[in-house]
């Protein structure tokens, strides 16, 4: 199943996964949490359908996570971005600007949101310290 489909198609779990690089069970924790919930649930399966509309949210939930971004900030900033996305675009741009504090690795970030692009330069967090590094 690809973006190109017609929006009516529905999206299993596993092609949603596929699409956002979530896993399935990452998405139906976002469901749990109000961050991403399916467009329907069959109430005899429980088989989770999704929109094509809904895959862009799924990779900014994915990218954010990226970022180390914890998941009540997320649920903060998706909320914020339906009620002003200005002030979502300029929260996020924050938000990478006080990743700068972080350790070596300067990457170039360039995150697009509803074609708002915020660049931003920041440091990955490595994923773990060498024990010289470590407090």
């Amino acid at each position: 199943m690809t973006l190109e489909e017609p929006a009516g198609a529905p999206l299993t779990i596993g092609e949603m996964a596929r699409l956002t690089q979530l896993t399935p069970k990452a998405l139906r924790l976002y469901d749990e949490l109000g961050l991403l919930s399916p467009a329907g649930v069959d109430r005899r399966t429980g088989y989770r359908r999704y929109r094509a509309d809904q895959v862009e949210r799924g990779r900014l939930i994915a990218l954010l996570r990226g970022i180390e971004m914890g998941l009540a900030a997320i649920g903060d900033l998706l909320a914020t971005f339906e009620r002003d996305r200005d002030e979502a675009v300029s929260s996020l741009g924050r938000y990478l600007v006080a990743l700068a504090y972080l350790p070596p690795g300067l990457e170039r970030v360039e995150v697009e949101v509803d074609g708002v692009r915020v660049p931003a330069e920041v440091h990955a967090p490595p994923l773990v310290r060498p024990p010289s590094e470590r407090g």
